[in-house]
């Protein structure tokens, strides 16, 4: 039944009367209403029965729903805000419920759902049982087709217009009706805000119209995500948070379907209890932001609550309404939106109630009081963050753009060094240190890489489907990546973590085969898991390998059973039955790269493009190594080391626990600063994650509670793994205090003007490095200061690193092609530094107005200038013998 209903909520009456009628909030509720039937069922017999039994228990109870139910939500909230705030509200609606409901009432439409007890959490069955939706049996709409229309009981003229007006449209006759909101919607002109409640088809019907083109300053309007996919929008599903901002701001920003969406003061597309996307106009602009859980992604928050529930809308519709309320000059939609998520949670963990097993005790209601106090509490469930514009820029290189792999991790930690964050990881954990950066946990596997979220829960929804609906045939999928990447692990990981799914895992390295006959034993083993009634998960290692002398010479005998699920031994032909086929390629670092070093006529003889075509999906797994990712992506690589980070930290946890000490509730990891440095910075692993792996074992940490720099091996021995010069020389890397970086900048200043002939006078030779340190001016000082700070990234830009100095040490030479790009890179730092500090050029030097001849390019730097950043440059060797290292080519 659509209509619009009317009652007026009452308390303290006295109080009442004596108020100004400018101190009420006056809300008004209109839209479509049903009746719901909560049918709940006590199944005490275990088999299904197609004959009538005297066990199974089962009662009706009805409620109204839609916007009666939404009015009943408010009414529970008035009186909180009475109780809470001391803000008087009068709920002013129309009604023509009667008190007593029953199928029979034609004119409303009737929504029926089974309801059981599930438990409270699936994980824990002692703490009880509460009623949720066991199944949607659909919607009995109402005979005649059209909405039950009530008389007022005073006219539109003498009817003060409401502060807010919600209407609940959802699609069920009111929206075309107009006879049952014009009149409504021609008071409502000075209605400070409209909120609209809309169900599929969105932004449909003759009420929208009326609204977005008379209303649309303000107009809130509140949808589910669902609901906008089904409109004419490409908006992708179980991705990345990143991923369905970006497609939910594209759609918002240039999609045709929404155009008239852009033009409403708020939008909140609702995830139901995972999150919210929110758009506000600012005038002709407008801002984006979405709400998320960080350890979830949409439609996976609450796993362990099983079954549904009827209300998540009205809860987050409410909540906006309480803040409209609370600040109708500016409400706050974003404490609205936590609050009504928060709502929701509490919903869909307690149902409608404790689970009764007497039957007359059942009520199966609305908890409006209940979700009325949980919106009180300040517990924000949600992370947010403002989504930019496409192709605003939002930070330096570990930020993204939206439309180019934007990524959360980035946006929050872009004034934070990356190898900060990945020595934070390793110490104190990835949940410590990155609580509102989305992470992605597949069985033991852990990982905050946007692109390797996105794939591995792409690969997840493949195989949790075809479980689901298991055809005769094998599910085949490639996974790609550099050797010792995991590639085999990520994909058990991901397939072990469904549920309801018992596996065996089978591996095959290809490289070791012969001939076609070892791949038909393969095949049968396959068979035998299948009859045994698990399913396998099998790993064709290196499937991309040689077979006698034609590359990628396996792929043909794949084919048929990809195809048809079947192989041929003899004259007789086998079915293989539900598996999972993963196909581990050990030659091809991508899927991108894959056969692409043959020509088409080899592709097409060694049958690629008929084996690419019977994949269902395909995985890059990245590594810890850095990746180049722009050949494929367009994108750079730089959050290698949080890989790197979390890696270390689950081998230090699993390998060496004894480093792990709790502190409080916290596990924090004791290692020296100079090894974890090494283990992140370190070029390349040779054999990747097994190579990191190996380090550790081979380090002396028997008996030790802390990692230690004397318990790494022997340099010789790291060689097999990584370059052990390198990985020795970030251990001793240069960390240079205050203290000494002023000291070091004093002793270069002094060789400076030796060098340079800066001491031609008596009195300038008798002084002391300090005392000529003092003589600059605070700009000199910081220049010389400047230029030690930067000692090590220029060594970086020619393949140097820094080592501590051992007797003997001959210091390397820089060669003369070193020394000029060097020299040219610190006479651009130092103009950089001069700019930023306000200098300009000039042809005559004036240190107090702050300007220079020398702020010009190198190629017009007079020669003899030059020379002197050569000068320098030349020094660098001296200057770090001074502290006790040298410079180590790697």
């Amino acid at each position: 039944m659509s209509v619009v209903f009317q009652f007026v909520y009452l308390k303290r009456k006295f109080e009442r009367l004596t108020m100004s009628q400018d101190q009420i909030k006056k809300i008004t509720i209109a839209g479509d209403i049903t009746i719901d039937w909560n049918i709940a069922r006590i199944k005490k017999t275990r088999d299904a029965r197609h004959t009538w039994n005297a066990y199974d228990r089962t009662r009706a109870i009805s409620q109204p729903g839609g916007a009666a139910m939404l009015a009943d939500l408010l009414k529970a909230i008035v009186k909180n805000l009475k109780k809470n705030h001391d803000l008087e509200c009068e709920l002013d609606t129309l009604t023509g419920i009667p008190r007593k409901l029953n199928p029979e009432l034609g004119h409303f439409h009737h929504s029926y759902a089974t309801w059981a007890p599930f438990p409270l959490d699936s994980r824990k069955e002692k703490d009880g049982y509460v009623w949720r939706v066991a199944e949607f049996l659909g919607l009995d709409r109402n005979l005649d087709g059209k909405p039950k229309s009530r008389a007022v009981s005073r006219t539109a003229a003498d009817k003060p217009a409401s502060d807010l007006l919600i209407i609940d449209d959802a699609n069920l006759g009111f929206r075309e009706t107009g006879q049952a909101w014009e009149e409504l919607l021609t008071t409502s002109a000075s209605t400070e805000w409209i909120l609209l409640k809309m169900a599929r088809p969105v932004a449909n019907g003759a009420l929208w119209e009326k609204l977005q083109q008379e209303y649309a300053n303000k107009l809130i309007v509140v949808m589910t995500l669902d609901d906008l996919r089904r409109s004419e929008v490409r908006i992708s599903r179980k991705y990345s948070w990143e991923r369905t901002a970006e497609d939910l701001l594209w759609a918002f920003s240039y999609g045709n379907a929404l155009q008239a969406l852009r033009r409403c003061a708020h939008v909140i597309v609702s995830f139901d209890t995972a999150g919210a996307f929110h758009f506000a106009r600012k005038g002709e602009t407008f801002e984006a932001r979405l709400f998320y859980d960080p350890a979830v992604i949409e439609g996976e928050w609450g796993s362990e609550h099983k079954g549904h529930m009827i209300g998540f809308t009205c809860c987050l519709t409410s909540a906006i309404a309480r803040q409209v309320l609370l600040n109708s000059a500016k409400p706050k939609i974003a404490t609205g939106i936590q609050s009504g998520v928060h709502a929701m949670r509490y919903l869909q963990k307690f149902g409608y109630g404790p689970f009764e097993r007497d039957l007359a005790k059942i009520k199966l209601k609305f908890p409006t009081a209940s979700l009325a106090e949980c919106m009180r509490e300040d517990d924000p469930p949600l992370e947010q963050i403002s989504i930019p514009s496409f192709g605003e820029e939002i930070g330096g290189e570990s930020s993204r753009t939206v439309g180019n792999n934007w990524t959360i991790l980035g946006a929050l930690q872009q004034n934070r060094p990356i190898e900060d964050i990945a020595t934070r990881i390793v110490i104190d954990g990835l949940d410590a240190v990155l609580p509102g950066v989305p992470v992605g946990r597949f069985g033991k596997m852990v990982t905050a890489d946007r692109a390797e979220i996105e794939a591995l829960l792409s690969v997840s929804s493949v195989i949790r489907e075809y479980c689901h609906r298991p055809p005769n045939r094998p599910l085949s999928i490639a996974v790609f990546g550099p050797p010792g990447s995991g590639k085999s692990f990520a994909v058990q990981q991901v397939a072990t973590s469904l549920q309801n799914v018992e596996t065996a895992t089978l591996t095959f390295n290809l490289s070791q085969f012969t001939d076609a006959e070892e791949l038909l034993a393969a095949f049968h083993q396959v068979r035998d898991v299948v009859l045994s009634g698990k399913m396998p998960l099998v790993f064709w290692d290196e499937f991309d390998a040689n077979l006698d002398d034609q590359q990628l010479g396996w792929l043909r005998y794949f084919l048929s059973p990809m195809q048809d699920g079947t192989f041929q031994d003899g004259q007789i032909t086998h079915p293989i039955g539900r598996c999972l086929f993963i196909f581990a390629g050990g030659t091809s670092g991508n899927f991108e790269e894959f056969g692409t070093k043959l020509s088409e006529t080899e592709r097409k003889s060694a049958k690629v493009p008929d084996f690419i075509s019977r994949l269902k999906g395909y995985l890059n797994i990245p590594g810890i190594n850095q990746q180049d990712r722009t050949a494929t992506s367009g994108a750079a690589d730089p959050f290698y080391q949080i890989r790197r980070a979390i890696m270390l930290r689950s081998t230090f946890e699993r390998e060496v626990p004894q480093i792990c000490h709790l502190n409080g509730k916290a596990k924090i990891i004791d290692i020296d600063a100079g090894v974890l440095q090494a283990f992140l910075n370190v070029g390349d692993y040779k054999h990747g994650a097994r190579s990191m792996r190996s380090i550790v074992a081979m380090s002396n940490l028997a008996g030790k509670t802390r990692f230690e720099r004397s318990c790494l091996p022997a340099e010789s021995q790291l060689d097999v793994h990584v370059n052990g010069k390198e990985f020795m020389a970030h251990v001793f890397r240069l960390e240079l205090t205050d203290e000494q970086i002023l000291k070091l900048a004093t002793f270069a200043n002094a060789k400076f003007q030796s060098v340079n002939g800066g001491e031609a006078n008596e009195e300038s030779r008798s002084m002391t490095t300090i005392e000529k340190f003092n003589q600059l001016s605070d700009d000199e000082k910081a220049q010389n200061i400047g230029v030690i700070r930067d000692i090590e990234n220029k060594l970086a830009r020619i393949g140097y690193v820094m080592a501590p100095m051992q007797v003997n040490t001959i210091s390397p030479i820089f060669t003369p092609g070193e020394i000029d790009k060097l020299a040219v890179d610190e006479h651009e730092r130092w103009m950089q530094a001069h700019v930023a500090n306000g200098w300009q050029f000039s042809e005559t030097r004036d240190d107090e107005n702050k300007l220079h001849p020398c702020l010009v390019g190198w190629e017009k730097l007079p020669d003899d200038e030059k020379e002197k950043d050569r000068l320098f440059v030349r020094m660098i060797p001296e200057i770090l013998a001074a502290a006790g290292f040298t410079m180590v080519k790697v």
